[in-house]
């Protein structure tokens, strides 16, 4: 018998058995960094970018010194990053920047430090010259500020056959037709206004208002409707004609018609606390009654809708429907859309 034999010259099949242990710990090794790659990864599922803010005319396109809002939420996604473009981040999957130069700047948004999404903006100065033709000078004329609740008139001052006034970004607003156009802005912000002589596309002007917020006067006066023309002046009853045989019907007093962006804003600030019931009531029929059908499926009167989202900035007002009385106006039922934020996010 050989005394010279060691146990770790042992072998099984051949191999030795040290080869052995060495393949058996290597694989479980290796076993568990797969199980905690496993564990710990998250797919890069698509997500994408989404932008608020009073565009400048174009899509992506928005003012010097105004905010612009981010947001972006990706299932799975514990960590959001911003990189604005300008040398500054944000975090959180809803933020606001605002950008103080002029240019194109490419936004990014990284979640959980591996899935990347960017979308590019381009901000302009809010002063710069915004007649579309470089050959016609720019005829509307008025003033380039005006305080909220206080009626405006814009004036065509270049010769034509027709004209179209419009209200960029708020369809709410029905065209004008007059070579004076008249608005009365409920609430502060930057306007576009859009002005078309004769229908001609080289023919087509802007100007950028810029709508301070209300002055503080005495009792509140009816509102004048940023959409009506200039009125028109009865003759004196001496020059009017009545039909004989038939009496004269007073007419329906009208109520003032509110664009529906107008009303998102005004429920925003019931969220905000910042905005009471009674503010309401002088655009409606039926005052706190008045129905109100939330995201489409419940009805509540909006007695109860206030109370709902009243200081409650969890709610995010979307969009509003106003249905109105055809005779006066008043509005008679509003459909809200709103999103309700669950553990900090919409």
């Amino acid at each position: 018998m050989n005394n010279n034999t060691h146990i770790f010259t042992r072998s099984r099949k051949y191999i030795d058995q040290r080869v052995w242990l060495t393949m058996v710990i290597l694989s479980l090794l290796s076993l568990g960094l797969l199980g905690y790659k496993v564990a710990s990864n998250v797919q890069c599922v698509p997500f994408e970018i989404a932008l608020k803010g009073y565009t400048a005319g174009m899509d992506h396109s928005y003012y010097v010194g105004e905010e612009v809002g981010f947001s972006t939420h990706m299932k799975g996604g514990t960590s959001i990053v911003w990189d604005f473009g300008d040398h500054s981040e944000g975090k959180g999957p809803n933020v606001t920047h605002t950008y103080n130069t002029e240019g194109t700047y490419m936004v990014t948004a990284t979640v959980n430090g591996k899935c990347v999404e960017s979308v590019s903006i381009s901000i302009r100065s809010m002063h710069q010259p915004i007649s579309l033709t470089t050959t016609i000078p720019n005829p509307i004329t008025g003033p380039d500020a005006v305080h909220a609740l206080e009626p405006i008139n814009l004036t065509a001052s270049g010769a034509g056959s027709s004209y179209e006034w419009t209200v960029l970004n708020s369809p709410d607003f029905p065209v004008q037709t007059a070579q004076i156009a008249t608005y009365t802005f409920l609430s502060a912000g930057t306007r576009i206004i859009e002005l078309k002589i004769d229908n001609d596309p080289k023919k087509v002007f802007r100007k950028t208002l810029q709508v301070l917020p209300a002055l503080e006067t005495g009792p509140s006066q009816p509102l004048v409707n940023d959409n009506m023309p200039p009125p028109v002046v009865a003759p004196p009853p001496s020059m009017q004609k009545e039909e004989p045989g038939k009496d004269a019907e007073p007419e329906k007093p009208k109520t003032t018609i509110v664009p529906n962006e107008e009303f998102v804003s005004m429920l925003n600030q019931v969220t905000e606390g910042k905005k009471d019931l009674a503010s309401f009531n002088q655009y409606l029929c039926n005052g706190g009654q008045t129905k109100v059908l939330a995201n489409g499926t419940d009805w509540e009167t909006l007695i109860s809708f206030y109370q709902m989202i009243n200081d409650k900035k969890k709610y995010d007002i979307k969009s509003v429907e106003a249905v109105r009385d055809p005779e006066t106006n008043c509005v008679t039922v509003l459909k809200v859309k709103y999103k309700k934020r669950t553990l900090g996010v919409f």
